[in-house]
């Protein structure tokens, strides 16, 4: 779904493909984590959201909204990394 539009669309598929049933972590690459990693991920997540709710409330008037645009862009690639890092992907 398209969170902005609230339009929904499916992903395209090749002639005869069939959609997947059941996508757990080792069927698509993801090891288990463990407690403590699921609680790392679980953090930061939170802090993700704590970030995305102040960047909404920051452009107006008083903000430059094209440097608004690009702190978001930078936490969420932060955020991104520190995922990664815990839980250590081992595709590329």
């Amino acid at each position: 779904m398209n969170t902005r539009t609230g339009d929904t669309y499916q992903v395209p598929m090749s002639e005869g493909a069939q959609p997947m049933k059941e996508a757990t972590a080792a069927k698509v690459g993801f090891r288990e984590l463990s407690p403590l990693e699921t609680q790392y991920v679980t953090e930061i997540r939170a802090l993700g959201e704590q970030l995305k709710l102040l960047t909404d409330r920051m452009p107006g008037d008083s903000c430059d909204g094209r440097a608004v645009a690009l702190a978001r862009t930078h936490f969420q690639e932060g955020l991104m990394w520190a995922v990664r890092a815990v839980t250590k992907p081992a595709f590329f």
